[in-house]
C-alpha cells in the first residue's frame, strides 16, 4: 500500500516530533533524547522530465514532467534516554536498518495536522563516540530517510463502505411487449474526500456474494470504471490497488491471495481521486439484491507541506 493502512495506529507525537518503526525522536522539546536540529523532505520533491533538445535548433521538445521519490534528511541531537547515551544511540540505530524493499511510515506531527510517508532508511551516521560527546553528554546524528512515493498523506488514512441497493427492472404483469427485463443492481454511492492539493491512489476492496463488480468514478470526466469479470461467493474479496493497478483475490477464511489482474474487464481504466470530492458509485450485474459491498481506503494526499 503506498499510503499507511487505515487499520494502523497514528502514535501521539508532539510538534516535530517524527516516528519510525516504533521509536518516536525529533520534536523541539528541550532536554528530550533525541531533539530535531534539521528536518527537510518537506517541500517538492525533484521533477523528472522527459524533454529533448531539438536536433539541430533552439529549445526543446516539451515532455512529461513527473515527480521523483522524496528524500527525507533528520538530524537530530541524541543525549541520554534516561538510561544512557549509549543506550539512546542503540536504540536509534536499530530502526535505521536497511529493510529492503519494504516501506514502513514515517509519522510526522506538524503545527497543522498529523502526517506520514512510507519510506525506508536509506543513510544513518549515529553521534560519534568522542571527547565532545562523551564529555557534553551527546551529539549529532544524521539520517537520510527515502520514500518511492513523493506524497505525505493525512493521518489517519480513511476507510468507507457502501453495499447495494434493491436491483431495479423486471415484469410488472399484465406484460406489455416488447417487455424490458430490467439490468444490474444501481450502485451504492461513496462521497469520498480528498482533502490534499495532489491526486491519491485509493485501494478498492470488493467483498462478496456479487457478480463482476465494478467500481466508478463519477466526479471524473468520462466516468471511468474499474471493474473485473469475477465471482465472489459471500467473505471473498478482491484487493485492488490502483497504484500499482494490481488485484488480489482472497477465499473466504484463507490468508492466501492470488493474483486476478487478467480478468480486468477490457472497458475498465484505472483512475485516481483528485483533490475534492469523488463518488464512488459501486455496481454488480447480479440480478437480485446481495450482500456484496465495495470498500474504498484512501487518504488525502500533499506534494509539499
Amino acid at each position: 500500500m503506498p499510503f499507511p493502512s487505515p487499520a494502523l495506529s497514528v502514535p501521539s507525537l508532539t510538534t516535530y516530533e517524527l516516528s519510525y518503526g516504533g521509536l518516536k525522536f525529533g520534536g523541539i522539546v528541550a532536554g528530550s533524547a533525541y531533539q530535531l536540529q534539521r528536518l527537510g523532505g518537506l517541500d517538492t520533491p525533484p521533477i523528472i522530465t522527459a524533454d529533448q533538445q531539438r536536433a539541430l535548433d533552439q529549445g526543446e521538445f516539451a515532455g512529461l514532467d513527473l515527480s521523483g521519490g522524496r528524500d527525507i534528511p533528520i538530524d537530530l541531537v541524541v543525549r541520554t534516554d534516561g538510561t544512557s547515551l549509549d543506550h539512546a544511540r542503540r536504540a536509534l540505530g536499530a530502526v535505521m536498518t536497511p529493510q529492503g524493499a519494504t516501506e514502513a511510515p514515517l509519522w510526522l506531527q506538524l503545527p497543522s495536522g498529523t502526517f506520514a510517508c512510507m519510506a525506508r532508511p536509506k543513510k544513518y551516521s549515529g553521534p560519534p563516540v568522542d571527547v565532545s560527546s562523551l564529555v557534553g553528554g551527546g551529539g549529532v546524528a544524521n539520517i537520510l530517510m527515502h520514500a518511492t512515493d513523493p506524497r505525505w498523506y493525512s493521518a489517519p488514512s480513511k476507510t468507507q463502505t457502501v453495499g447495494l441497493p434493491a436491483p431495479l427492472g423486471g415484469l410488472g404483469f399484465p406484460v406489455t411487449f416488447p417487455a424490458s427485463f430490467g439490468g444490474g443492481g444501481v450502485g451504492g454511492i461513496l462521497q469520498v474526500y480528498n482533502n490534499g492539493l495532489f491526486e491519491m491512489r485509493p485501494v478498492l476492496i470488493f467483498t462478496g456474494p456479487c457478480t463482476n463488480p465494478s467500481a466508478t468514478n463519477l466526479s471524473i470526466a468520462g466516468a471511468p470504471t474499474i471493474g473485473f469479470t469475477i465471482s465472489l461467493a459471500a467473505g471473498d474479496t478482491l484487493v485492488v490497488g490502483t497504484d500499482f493497478q494490481s488485484a488480489v483475490y482472497t477465499v473466504a477464511g484463507s490468508t492466501a491471495g492470488s493474483s486476478r489482474r487478467n480478468l480486468l474487464t477490457p472497458t475498465s481504466t484505472w483512475f485516481n481521486l483528485p483533490p475534492g470530492l469523488n463518488q464512488i458509485e459501486f455496481n454488480t450485474t447480479d440480478g437480485t439484491q446481495v450482500a456484496g459491498t465495495l470498500t474504498v481506503q484512501s487518504a488525502d494526499a500533499w506534494l509539499s507541506l
